[in-house]
């Protein structure tokens, strides 16, 4: 007969316990019941890794058979989903590399390519481990994700180094060739030290790419990316948690500030979690792939001038102040404004210059209590009443924020996902663009709005940032602003 569980983990009888350890019975049933857990959880440990080399195996196992290729009429291909795929690379050395083709991809579409670099712990030679981070939010997308995307894997050692990268771009290179995608729309994304990797494709390669999406990568050695990606215009969105290790959340923050003072003007999305793993959340942002396709390699050759970064002292003394708002300088980058109004009377700080079109980004500071934000499109910076564009930024708690018009009044709301990125004690990043017939805005990357204005375009405007509450703070860093070579 089988010997139950417990007899197995303590095979002694309690009444024979308390006679060798002279223990009650009340004693002996508890050091029982206590030696039982210890031997369980030392099982448990034992088998710990096994166990994690078993799920590992299943999950990279599970992805290729729930998404794997499939061909759709037998011919070479024709394959969709992940397909794995055979790259031999200068020095002769053969690879197998992961492809995802899109579902709906039907060769002559032109469709935009994505370069992922996997993170350490996915190095190998198997081919197929890269995809253990990047297969589920793939796949939750699977029948509307629009990119083929190339997923070369790095080999043991100590991550995406020159030669590895050649080799990502190598593969990159047969991919769109195979698939004949779109060489406008050429995008690159890795985690950890994938993340590292793309930093360093970015600083070495910057024309190369519309856009770049570094996750949790260390972008300290990288130091010539501010000056390469500048010039090229390369647009940057960044990802990492903001207790991750601090010298990381404190090398990401460098590296924003060097782009900025290089005259980019890259997003960032620093989640407030503990920990490294922050794509589990960046790959499932559908704002950001919906940014991606919004980016293109022409686009960034027809942009030669920079964003002005401007100085808080230069705002306040060259912009005019309107209204009851009280405007000071905190630091070298950062102003504040406090609304001394008691009846909600909007107070503002207008640049006196003016602009035919113009990209307005600013970071902006929002305690619970300031509800919203404002920025301007007027058409004078002095006069009265004011006249021109308003965007309301409303914290999803505020009600519905958007665009309104001095005589038109309400134009648009603001998209609600949109929205709903903006965060209180937090630096938000809100962008704002006009251009002939047209003003979008982004929120925290999120496009929040889309609207044609032919009807009633001031020109030119002069930007200005604004607040309504009273007696509440708001606080805005990093002022920028670019007259385009085109509108939005």
């Amino acid at each position: 007969m089988a010997a139950p569980v417990g007899d197995v983990l303590c095979p002694v009888s309690t009444e024979r316990l308390c006679r060798l350890r002279g223990m009650s019975e009340v004693t002996g049933l508890s050091y029982k019941m206590s030696h039982r857990r210890f031997l369980a959880s030392r099982i448990a440990r034992r088998s710990t890794a096994a166990m994690l080399a078993l799920v590992l195996a299943a999950v990279c196992a599970g992805a290729l058979a729930l998404f794997s290729a499939q061909r759709f009429d037998g011919s070479p291909g024709s394959e969709r989903g992940f397909v794995l795929k055979t790259y031999i690379d200068p020095q002769g050395e053969e690879h197998q590399y992961l492809v995802f083709v899109p579902y709906d991809y039907q060769r002559g579409q032109k469709r935009p390519l994505l370069l992922f670099l996997n993170g350490m712990g996915e190095n190998g030679t198997d081919g197929v481990s890269p995809i253990k981070d990047f297969w589920m939010q793939v796949g939750e997308m699977k029948r509307s994700f629009p990119f083929v995307v190339a997923i070369p894997q790095c080999r043991p050692g100590p991550g995406w180094t020159a030669r590895e990268r050649d080799k990502a771009l190598g593969f990159l290179d047969q991919v769109a060739a195979d698939y004949d995608t779109d060489p406008d729309r050429v995008y690159v994304t890795g985690l950890s030290s994938g993340g590292t990797g793309v930093w360093n494709l970015v600083a070495s390669h910057p024309g190369r790419f519309a856009a770049a999406v570094p996750l949790c990568g260390h972008p300290a050695g990288s130091a010539e990316a501010p000056a390469q990606a500048a010039p090229a215009q390369l647009q940057i969105w960044n990802f990492y948690n903001e207790k991750d290790a601090p010298e990381l959340v404190e090398s990401n923050r460098c590296m924003r500030q060097e782009l900025l003072e290089a005259g980019a003007s890259p997003l960032v999305t620093e989640y407030p979690l503990s920990g490294h793993a922050c794509w589990g959340l960046a790959y499932r942002c559908t704002g950001m792939y919906d940014w991606l396709l919004e980016q293109s390699r022409s686009h960034n050759a027809r942009q030669t001038r920079p964003f002005e970064l401007l100085a808080a002292d230069r705002i306040l003394s060259t912009w005019q102040s309107h209204g009851p708002a009280r405007w000071t300088a905190e630091d070298a980058r950062t102003i504040a404004c406090q609304n001394a109004a008691a009846d909600n009377q909007p107070g503002y700080v207008i640049c006196r210059a003016a602009y035919a079109a113009c990209e307005f980004h600013v970071d902006v500071y929002l305690e619970s209590a300031s509800q919203e934000c404002q920025l301007g499109l007027f058409e004078q910076a002095t006069d009265e009443p004011l006249s021109g564009y308003v965007l309301h930024v409303s914290l999803p708690d505020a009600g519905s924020g958007g665009l309104a018009h001095s005589t038109d009044g309400w134009i648009a709301a603001l998209d609600p996902a949109a929205q709903r990125q903006l965060r209180t004690a937090y630096w938000n990043d809100v962008r704002l663009h006009f251009g002939p017939g047209r003003i979008t805005a982004r929120i925290n990357g999120w496009k929040a709005l889309d609207v044609h204005t032919a009807s009633h375009d001031p020109r030119p405007v002069h930007v200005a940032l604004g607040t309504t509450r009273a007696r509440s703070a708001v606080r805005w860093r990093n002022v920028r602003v670019r007259e385009p070579d085109h509108g939005p």
